[in-house]
C-alpha cells in the first residue's frame, strides 16, 4: 500500500530545526523568568517577614527600656515624697532646724523648710528672704493644702543656683486645719544625666516629659521647659495621651463616656484637669468623635 505523500518540510530540514530550536530557547527564557521571579518573590517576602520581627525586637526593647527608667523616675518620685512626708514632726518644733538638716542632708536636698500657716519660713540652708515673705501665698504651699498626699510642684530653674530643681511638698494639719507644710527642693540633676546616657539606638535619644508636654530632660538643654511641639508638631497633646501605646488605652475608653454622663447631669468637673484633658485629645481622634453619643442615629 503506497504511503500518502508528506505535507509540509521534512523533519530535518532546515526550517522546522529552526522553529525548534526558537520554541525551546522561548521555553527556556520563560522557565528563566519563571525561577527568577519565584526567588525574588521568596526573598522579597523574606525581606519583609525578617524586617517585621526586627521591628518587633526593637519595639519590645524600646518599650522595655523606657518602662525600666520610667519606673525608676517614679521610684525616686516616691522616696522624695516619703522624705518630705517624714519632716512632718518638723512643722510641730519649736526649732525644726535639726531634723530640717537631717533630712537636707540624708536626702542630698538643695533645700529643706517648713513654712507655717502663721507664715513663719525656716529653711536649711538659710536664705536671706524679704521681711514680707509668705509662704502661704506660695504655689507649693497652696498645691499641698489642698491635698491629703505628698504633692510635686511642677520643675523650674532656680534663681541661686541656675539648677533645674522641683520642689516636693506635704501638708501638716491639726484638727482637719492645715498648720504647715514641709517642703523639698531637689536637682533634676541625676536625672536628667540619666536621661541623656540612653541611646536607645545608634542615632536615636531619649526624652523626659511631664504631663502637660513640657520638656524635663533632653540632649539639648535649650528644650528644657519647653512645649514638646516646638521638636516635633506629631507630638501633639492626642498623642501624649496615649503615649503608652500606638492605640488609646482602655482606661481612654472607659473615660469619656463617663465625662459625656457627667457633663449630661451637669457635675462640675473643674476639680479634674487631667480628666477634662483626657476627654479633649480624645475628641480630636476620628474613631471617638464617630462614637459621640450626639452623632448616633438614634440620638435625640
Amino acid at each position: 500500500m503506497a504511503l500518502p505523500a508528506q505535507s509540509g518540510p521534512p523533519l530535518d530540514s532546515p526550517g522546522l530545526t529552526a522553529v525548534l530550536k526558537t520554541i525551546k530557547s522561548r521555553l527556556i527564557a520563560i522557565s528563566i523568568v519563571i525561577v527568577v521571579a519565584a526567588v525574588a518573590l521568596a526573598t522579597f517576602a523574606s525581606y519583609w517577614a525578617v524586617r517585621g520581627h526586627a521591628r518587633q525586637q526593637v519595639q519590645a526593647q524600646l518599650t522595655d527600656l523606657a518602662t525600666a527608667n520610667a519606673n525608676g523616675v517614679a521610684a525616686w518620685v516616691k522616696t522624695q515624697k516619703d522624705i518630705v512626708a517624714a519632716m512632718a514632726p518638723a512643722a510641730q518644733l519649736e526649732d525644726p532646724r535639726p531634723v530640717l538638716t537631717q533630712a537636707q542632708q540624708s536626702g542630698r536636698l538643695d533645700l529643706a523648710y517648713v513654712g507655717g500657716a502663721d507664715k513663719r519660713m525656716i529653711s536649711i540652708p538659710d536664705r536671706q528672704r524679704p521681711t514680707d515673705y509668705d509662704p502661704t501665698g506660695r504655689s507649693w504651699f497652696k498645691l499641698a493644702s489642698g491635698s491629703d498626699q505628698p504633692v510635686i510642684n511642677p520643675p523650674y530653674v532656680a534663681a541661686s543656683s541656675k539648677k533645674l530643681v522641683v520642689t516636693f511638698a506635704n501638708a501638716v494639719r491639726a484638727g482637719g486645719e492645715v498648720k504647715a507644710v514641709t517642703g523639698t527642693d531637689v536637682a533634676l540633676d541625676e536625672i536628667v544625666a540619666t536621661m541623656k546616657s540612653i541611646k536607645p539606638t545608634a542615632s536615636g535619644f531619649a526624652m523626659l516629659l511631664d504631663k502637660q508636654g513640657t520638656v524635663i530632660a533632653h540632649p539639648d538643654a535649650a528644650l528644657t521647659l519647653k512645649p514638646v511641639k516646638e521638636l516635633s508638631a506629631t507630638l501633639n497633646e492626642a498623642l501624649l495621651v496615649t503615649a503608652h501605646g500606638d492605640e488609646p488605652t482602655l482606661a481612654d475608653i472607659c473615660i469619656v463616656p463617663q465625662v459625656f454622663n457627667a457633663r449630661r447631669f451637669n457635675v462640675d468637673l473643674s476639680p479634674y484637669p487631667r480628666i477634662r484633658g483626657i476627654d479633649a485629645a480624645a475628641a480630636k481622634i476620628e474613631a471617638f468623635a464617630a462614637a459621640e453619643p450626639g452623632r448616633q442615629p438614634d440620638a435625640e
